[in-house]
């Protein structure tokens, strides 16, 4: 596998959390293949993660006892071997473009690592260019999860809570950040993991009213 899973416990001002963190072994870029792929294929809704980094970060998860309660992603290691990026080839707007889809791929697993146990996704050390798309695809995921996600006579049920929960996911529990870890750890997850406890009993009860397929 490419990327190296660690358990990780970070100091809080409500005491020590849990986390997974995700970090690549080697140079990763994403580039226009990976971009022309996604424009040729259909989007779906994945039944589960076949992707096997996604797949071994959530069988992780699922596989303690008392879970843990974020998931780190890292682009890079703290040796300097491991990275993650964009093709430099790739301009502003298929670089946002892949971030869309990137994003859009990911639902599926953000969503089963909630279902999980896990209160926050984390995304750190990303460059600018990749922090923007990701950021930008994140809203347009948004605005397509918005349309779809109304409850309207006629509209599929169960489809439109999935597409409440992931809409709540994006809004309330995934952050990307050019900034390392450690200076996340202490300039914002220090203080504001505790707060976003606040907000369990409600993801709680919104991945409770999803069918099982959807979390399998």
């Amino acid at each position: 596998m490419t990327m190296r899973l660690t358990p990780r416990v970070f100091d809080t001002v409500g005491g020590p959390r849990k986390a997974w963190v995700l970090a690549p072994t080697e140079a990763l870029v994403v580039g226009r293949d990976r971009l022309d792929r996604y424009r040729a294929e259909a989007r779906t809704d994945a039944p589960a993660p076949e992707n096997p980094v996604d797949r071994a970060v959530l069988d992780a998860v699922r596989g303690v006892h008392d879970p843990h309660e974020l998931v780190v992603f890292r682009a890079s290691s703290d040796d300097g071997t491991g990275s993650w990026g964009f093709d430099e080839a790739l301009d502003l707007e298929e670089s946002r473009e892949l971030g869309y889809h990137l994003v859009a791929e990911q639902m599926p697993v953000y969503r089963r690592l909630i279902a999980a146990g896990v209160f926050a996704l984390v995304h750190v050390e990303f460059g600018s260019r990749e922090a923007d798309a990701y950021q930008s695809g994140t809203r347009r995921v948004l605005d397509e999860l918005e349309a779809r996600s109304i409850p309207e006579v006629g509209r599929d049920e169960t489809a439109t809570a999935i597409h409440q929960v992931d809409r709540w996911i994006l809004h309330n529990l995934t952050y990307f950040f050019t900034l390392d870890l450690d200076e996340v750890v202490a300039s914002v997850l220090r203080k504001q993991l505790p707060l976003l406890e606040d907000r369990i009993p409600h993801l709680r009860q919104l991945v409770a009213s999803l069918p099982a397929r959807a979390i399998d």
